[in-house]
């Protein structure tokens, strides 16, 4: 699949994602607003940051190949920058979360214990989920497992559809409790005990964006995993000539790999042989890095 071919599809499903983000993070709104559930109401604002970072990023990738001499990765380079802010949202509802929980736990839990119409708009929202989890998965499949911004967001749409999940199952044991009239107290500890165990098990999503997206956008360096994968394919196409006689210095942004292999200075006369190879290694190079880096270039230099 051609790179534009790929970027198109990417930035149609983007808006797809985002439109759903959207949809879900309003009716949320009106859920919790109704209902007084704060795990509803957390719930539409990860919708809303998820919504708007995707609508900014659809718009960045309609605008992918504009040639700018400003901008040498093109506006692509903007992406960790998106991630970036997106992450530090999400950490900062969070926190505020879990502490708004921790106030709650106590000082006698919940004023408002779960009910009936908190469960239905939870479990409506569920489903939307797990459908848009299926939706993101097809995607990634249809795309080869490649592009990092479409695996992203299927980790974002798995976590969120888990979270939303189990706060639906909580919900319902809740009601059940009630019912039967187990353990009364507990009714309304259920919420902001939930939010605060499932938030803080979540944290390390958010925290992996910030930590991610600053390497990125400060040393324009590939993950550590990545930074292997490539120097392996590398030094497996470079068989035969020493480490010493050249220098792998691979740089990302977003979703564009630029490696730049420096050669020495004596390599000429150390592989006479390789100088007439090096575009066709080069080449190779490309090739090998394309299924994990679709959009990638390879350049030797002296």
């Amino acid at each position: 699949m051609s790179v534009s071919k790929t970027t198109a599809q990417q930035r149609n499903f983007l808006l797809l994602a985002s439109s759903i983000y959207l949809v879900v993070s309003i009716f949320g709104f009106i859920g919790s607003n109704s209902t007084n559930s704060s795990a509803l109401q957390l719930n539409s604002y990860y919708n809303a940051i998820a919504a708007i970072t995707g609508f900014a990023s659809f718009v960045l990738l309609r605008k992918f190949n504009a040639d700018s001499k400003r901008f040498t990765f093109g506006l692509d380079r903007f992406i960790p920058l998106l991630t970036l802010v997106e992450g530090l949202l999400i950490f900062s509802v969070s926190q505020n979360a879990c502490a708004s929980s921790t106030q709650l736990i106590f000082s006698g839990g919940s004023e408002n214990p779960v009910n009936s119409d908190t469960l239905i708009y939870s479990i409506i929202i569920t489903i939307i989920y797990f459908l848009s989890y299926i939706l993101h998965l097809n995607h990634v499949k249809n795309l080869g497992n490649s592009l990092p911004l479409s695996k992203i967001l299927l980790a974002k749409s798995l976590i969120i559809t888990i979270f939303s999940a189990s706060i639906t199952v909580l919900f319902g044991i809740s009601i059940i409790l009630t019912q039967i009239n187990i353990f009364p107290p507990i009714r309304s500890y259920i919420e902001p005990i939930a939010i605060f165990v499932l938030v803080s098990i979540a944290m390390k999503g958010p925290m992996g964006q910030i930590f991610g997206s600053v390497n990125q956008l400060l040393l324009g360096a590939p993950q550590k995993e990545e930074t292997n994968a490539i120097f392996a394919i590398i030094a497996s196409r470079m068989a035969g000539m020493s480490p010493d006689s050249y220098k792998v210095r691979p740089t990302k942004q977003g979703e564009m790999l630029y490696v730049n292999i420096l050669l020495s200075e004596n390599f000429a006369d150390s592989y006479p042989g390789k100088v007439n190879l090096l575009q066709t290694i080069k080449n190779t190079i490309s090739e090998d890095l394309r299924d994990q880096f679709p959009i990638n270039k390879v350049e030797f230099s002296l």
